[in-house]
């Protein structure tokens, strides 16, 4: 059984405090140095003798031990302490990094990426931190700027690369492995270890089942589920196949250098980063299931277009498109449509079945595209084409969603929709509910990644508890809310 979660220590009103600011810096820089090599590493590797496929292997090998590693740093730090691991894992990137300066062989830079890889699994423990050192009311605001400073980070990095990268690779690896020391001084100076407080957690009814864990193989088994899994892992596996030799893929055909490779990433990373804040939007003018198929649908016409064009400009076309359909599909993929067809009770393990069948997609993808490219260099394209079509004729095969949302009719009523939704309005209708709660998990997936689910999660629970008797409690005669406020009276809504 999971630990209650920890109380907040530090109170973050207007600014954050030192150690969050510093916190949030740190993950800022860690994202810039990761991809401040993406432009370079992939023209290193060439010269010295990597294939299209040694290029996919360096790209799986790094998201297969970042996936191992991140649920091991979470676990660890619940039982050592959030300071100690963080602090580990930033010095065991910085000899990583100087590690790999020295790498100048396929073999030696696959394993170089695997031990970054490992090392990298540290974002669950600066969520599980950033969870400890604020309230609720604050958390979502903290991990919003965590992530924005993330992407802005990400952003950044590859036009770095590309200046630098006239200084050479090695070189790079030990700027790397200097900022990682950084961040090991700040996190030295500035991280400190909250005392572990327990929240006290009611108690549920001997009776009442409706939190008990609902079997995997039964989401499976279920059509609509199933097709649902299905629908995400095509999206994300045609990402992933098309990824790993990308790098040889641009310079065969399009001449691309590090500046060029950097630019092609500047543009993926700016238009995912202004198209997540339109998936509202989208969502008020669209349904989830005809927004996913029509972008996943669009996905497949921005592959397209590497057939039919050959110009200098058509990369950066094709970047543009891919990144702004792929945001949309994955943002109301992943939290409206699963929202509105899977009940409440059964969401978390939908959620948790989807990250486990993405990282499969990101770590199976990449190696079948490099030997693919050794066939045909546009034959890792055509499947990615062809997985983005099937993804959006599984989205076409799902249920219709009506008007009323589904999660106004889970097995246990609407108490739940309304305690979900106690700080968006007092006791909202359906209509108002629907909206509410497709653009709200819509924003959530974007800012909160799966790693970040189970302090938001927290958040849930916390309302399904006291939630309904509080906005209850406001509207009801003055002599009775004493009583419901003990516990003396029990709300039962009814839908009419």
């Amino acid at each position: 059984m999971p630990k209650p979660a920890i109380k907040a220590v530090s109170v973050v009103k207007k600014t954050f405090t030192i150690e969050l600011m510093a916190l949030l810096f740190s993950g800022a820089l860690n994202a810039c140095g990761a991809l401040i090599l993406s432009p370079v590493l992939p023209f290193y590797a060439m010269r010295n003798r990597a294939s299209a496929l040694d290029l996919a292997l360096m790209s799986s090998a790094y998201s297969f031990c970042q996936m191992v590693s991140s649920p091991l740093m979470g676990n660890l730090s619940d039982r050592v302490g959030r300071r100690p691991v963080l602090l580990a894992g930033i010095a065991a990137s910085s000899a990583f990094f100087f590690h790999q300066a020295m790498a100048d062989t396929v073999p030696k830079l696959l394993l170089s990426r695997a031990a970054l890889g490992l090392a990298a699994g540290t974002l669950p423990v600066e969520v599980a931190y950033i969870t400890d050192l604020t309230t609720r009311e604050e958390r979502p605001k903290v991990l919003r700027r965590q992530s924005q400073l993330i992407m802005a980070g990400a952003f950044l990095g590859p036009p770095v690369g590309a200046i630098f990268a006239g200084e050479g690779f090695p070189t790079l690896c030990h700027i790397m492995g200097g900022v990682c020391l950084l961040n090991f001084v700040l996190g030295l100076l500035f991280f400190t270890e909250p005392p572990k407080q327990q929240e006290v957690t009611p108690s549920a009814p001997a009776d009442d089942k409706s939190n008990e864990p609902t079997p995997v193989m039964s989401r499976f088994r279920n059509k609509t589920s199933s097709l649902l899994l299905f629908a995400a892992f095509m999206d994300c596996f045609a990402l992933a196949v098309s990824d790993g030799p990308e790098a040889y893929f641009l310079r065969n055909n399009f001449n691309f250098g590090e500046p060029q490779l950097a630019g092609f990433f500047m543009v993926c990373s700016a238009t995912s980063l202004i198209v997540a804040n339109m998936v509202s939007w989208v969502l008020s003018w669209l349904r989830p299931k005809l927004a996913c198929m029509l972008f996943s649908l669009g996905s497949a016409a921005s592959v397209s277009t590497l057939f039919i064009f050959r110009d200098a400009f058509e990369p950066y076309l094709y970047a543009s498109l891919s990144s702004c359909t792929v945001t949309i599909v994955e943002s109301v993929s992943t939290s409206a449509l699963i929202s509105s067809l899977v009940t409440l009770d059964q969401q978390g393990t939908m959620y948790g079945i989807e990250s486990a069948l993405l990282n499969a997609g990101f770590f199976l993808g990449p190696p079948l595209g490099g030997i693919l490219f050794g066939y045909h260099n546009y034959a890792p394209y055509a499947v990615s084409l062809a997985c983005f079509v099937l993804s959006a004729f599984a989205y076409a095969l799902l249920p219709k969603i009506s008007a009323q949302d589904a999660l106004l009719r889970t097995k246990s009523g609407t108490t739940k929709t309304i305690n979900h939704l106690v700080d968006k309005g007092p006791l909202p209708n359906r209509a108002f509910a629907m909206h509410v709660v497709a653009a709200d998990r819509a924003r959530q997936t974007w800012f909160v990644d799966q790693e970040m689910h189970a302090p938001f999660q927290e958040v849930q629970r916390w309302h399904k508890q006291h939630g309904l008797r509080k906005s209850l409690s406001i509207h009801i005669p003055e002599h009775k809310r004493a009583r419901l406020m003990s516990g003396e009276l029990t709300p039962h809504l009814r839908i009419t």
